[in-house]
């Protein structure tokens, strides 16, 4: 049997919603006034100061330039690492160029879901329009989608569609399904450390006033931001999600693949941050290198003017 495109659709609507619910309920429930946000994952802990999150401009500018980067045009800080197999840090404009840098391929589909979603999304243009600086550590690794490759999400919704009752799947169309949901074909890894700056000022006039909030639900929604761990208080969201996909290539060859992602989520009168650390325990030195994402993510100042 072949599968026609509702059958895709329907299933990767129900995917979405999954993690939409999820995140909502999970930004209300832990929306409490806290002075640190932590958020562990795989053993591994982020804990957050909130309340030092947002520093005086005046201050920051005076803070030694050979040891923290200042960025005064975008309105953030953080001290800079003192290792030598850290990249210097990249400017990134635009997500076209954001992506061309990870040497990401999504799928047909993705894109054009994004692409949709963005043309009449108030959001829209602040988004295509992004900056992002960028800073990655050690060897990089050619991760390639294959027919097989899923997680324990997809498989769980393959098993789910077998006992439907509908006709058997062939494995082209279970291929179909796992890439489709996945969403992209190619990426290059890097444990990695990045600042995504939104400017408001690109905002369009829409329904809902925009907030913090609205904005995590924004990249949720067109960008497929997901994230299985969330906490917040009044000024931030800290985020987090640990996948495994199985069978997938790694420099060409056959392997399991575990990436770890931190992204947090704070704002200025001007722009909106996301900042994020990437990070596989499979790279080489893998504790240092997690110990030295987490000074930098300690680090991030956004600017209080």
């Amino acid at each position: 049997m072949k599968a026609d495109g509702k059958f895709y659709f329907k299933w990767s609507v129900i995917l979405f919603s999954v993690i939409l619910i999820f995140s909502f309920f999970a930004f209300f429930a832990k929306k409490y006034a806290q002075a640190s946000l932590e958020l562990d994952i795989k053993g591994n802990k982020l804990s957050v100061k909130t309340s030092q999150l947002q520093a005086e401009a005046e201050k920051i500018t005076k803070l030694d330039p050979q040891q923290y980067f200042i960025d005064s045009m975008r309105g953030f800080s953080f001290e800079k690492p003192n290792r030598q197999h850290w990249s210097q840090p990249k400017l990134l404009l635009g997500l076209d160029a954001m992506l061309q840098a990870k040497n990401l391929l999504l799928t047909s589909e993705m894109r054009e879901a994004m692409a949709a979603g963005l043309a009449v999304h108030p959001m829209g243009e602040m988004l295509k329009d992004v900056q992002v600086l960028r800073l990655v550590s050690g060897d990089s690794m050619v991760i390639e989608i294959t027919d097989l490759t899923s997680n324990e999400l997809i498989d769980a919704l393959i098993a789910k569609m077998q006992k439907s009752g509908e006709a058997p799947l062939s494995e082209a169309d279970l291929a179909d399904f796992r890439r489709q949901t996945i969403g992209f074909e190619r990426i290059t890894f890097s444990n990695e450390f990045t600042i995504s700056v939104y400017d408001k000022a690109k905002l369009q006039a829409g329904p809902i006033k925009p907030s913090l909030p609205t904005f995590f639900m924004t990249l949720a929604s067109t960008m497929g931001l997901a994230v299985d761990r969330l906490v917040a208080d009044e000024q931030t969201i800290l985020a987090g999600i640990s996948l495994t996909l199985h069978q997938v290539k790694i420099n060409g060859q056959l392997r399991e693949l575990r990436i770890d992602r931190w992204m947090l989520l704070a704002e200025s009168s001007n722009s909106f941050y996301l900042v994020e650390i990437a990070y596989s325990p499979q790279t080489t030195s893998s504790i240092q290198i997690w110990e030295e994402l987490r000074a930098l993510m300690d680090s991030f100042r956004v600017f209080n003017t």
